[in-house]
């Protein structure tokens, strides 16, 4: 986890985020099962990266990064990161709006 973290700054983008939505899902004081779901998807988020960083690390290690199989790869991963990503922006955004709305009583 230490390489991975000091290899990709993309590691600190995604725990600016967390931190963000742990301050803001504390805030609006959401429940036990949002938590779940708020934490799932950020742990979901972290394993990607590591996968992305991994076949990063090896497409490195094996020779020309650029070579065109090795840039599929990395592409994949890529694209791996990205599908987890929007999910857990979607399952937050849903989280987060319901709490919102049960707080001010908005229906």
């Amino acid at each position: 986890l230490k390489e991975a973290i000091r290899g990709d700054s993309s590691f600190y983008a995604h725990a600016y985020r967390g931190v963000m939505i742990v301050i803001i899902a504390a805030v609006l004081q959401v429940n036990a099962w949002s938590w779940c779901l708020l934490i799932l998807g950020g742990g979901m988020v972290l394993l990607a990266e590591l996968c992305h960083s991994a076949v990063d690390t090896l497409a490195r290690a094996i020779g020309d990064p650029d070579e065109p199989r090795l840039t599929i790869a990395r592409e994949i991963a890529a694209a791996g990161v990205l599908v987890v990503a929007f999910t857990s922006g979607a399952v937050t955004t849903l989280v987060l709006t319901t709490q919102l709305i049960q707080l001010f009583g908005w229906r």
